[in-house]
């Protein structure tokens, strides 16, 4: 439900950051999390992906690109530690997701160039 909630809300839907939201003393648990997600970020959970997972023709290699870095960003937010055992269907859920946001974007360049973006059919 959260990350449905995060897919969906729009840049213009969140409100500016003024003074009144701001805090004058230290913030353990924003600082805490923001340390864990540096530390994410250095790991991938592409290797999961091996032998389980094919994007077919109709990707580019950047969309491939794109697709990995999303699967495995989603992967580590349900299962951070890299020893973790990733259930099939929740691997299926990222690539799900992934490949809906990717498919959104191309969606996005086609109306700008609709002959370079003009592939939007995934599977």
């Amino acid at each position: 439900m959260i990350l449905r909630l995060w897919i969906e809300l729009r840049g213009w839907d969140v409100p500016k950051i003024n003074k009144g939201i701001l805090v004058n003393h230290f913030g353990l648990v924003s600082d805490f999390l923001s340390e864990c997600f540096s530390c994410l970020r250095k790991q991938s959970r592409i290797s999961m992906l091996q032998n389980k997972v094919s994007f077919g023709g109709s990707l580019s290699g950047r969309d491939t690109n794109a697709e990995n870095k999303t699967i495995s960003g989603l992967l580590k937010l349900l299962y951070p530690g890299q020893e973790d055992k990733i259930k099939d269907e929740d691997l299926e859920w990222a690539i799900r997701i992934a490949l809906e946001t990717r498919r959104r974007v191309k969606e996005q360049q086609k109306r700008i160039g609709s002959a370079e973006f003009r592939n939007t059919h995934f599977r």
